[in-house]
């Protein structure tokens, strides 16, 4: 086979190859929710030695009406964090794995690992929305 021969095979298993496995590597859609209230409690059952349970639900608005989620996962450090976050910003990104999107989407109460929660600073919108007025 001559050079551009191979090169065009090669650009073609290339592209077929990222068609097939993309969808594989990235198996969640984002949703922009925006942070309403919190509710937050830690419930020890059995004594010191026995790690607390967390009760943590977020109340948010999304574009598919008003959310109750329900934070799950044992990342403390990533759930202290995003409670830092949530007294300053109220703009957050939630990835919704994608065999989850039809719960999140229809449902009103939806549980969602912490990891998955992400804020936006809200400033980087305003930027944007004002370079479009110019």
């Amino acid at each position: 086979m001559s050079t551009n021969v191979k090169l065009i095979f090669l650009k073609i298993l290339i592209a077929f190859s990222v068609v097939v496995a993309l969808p594989a590597i990235c198996p969640a859609k984002d949703y922009v929710i925006t942070f309403v209230k919190e509710t937050h409690k830690a419930e020890t059952a059995g004594g010191a030695e026995t790690a607390p349970r967390i009760y943590h639900t977020w109340a948010v608005k999304t574009e598919f009406g008003n959310k109750l989620l329900v934070l799950t996962g044992s990342d403390s450090v990533h759930r202290a964090w995003l409670r830092e976050f949530t007294k300053d910003f109220d703009l957050f990104l939630a990835k919704v794995p994608e065999k989850d999107t039809g719960a999140f989407e229809l449902n009103t109460v939806v549980e969602i690992d912490v990891k998955n929660l992400h804020p936006i600073d809200n400033s980087f919108l305003e930027d944007t929305d004002k370079k479009k007025k110019k």
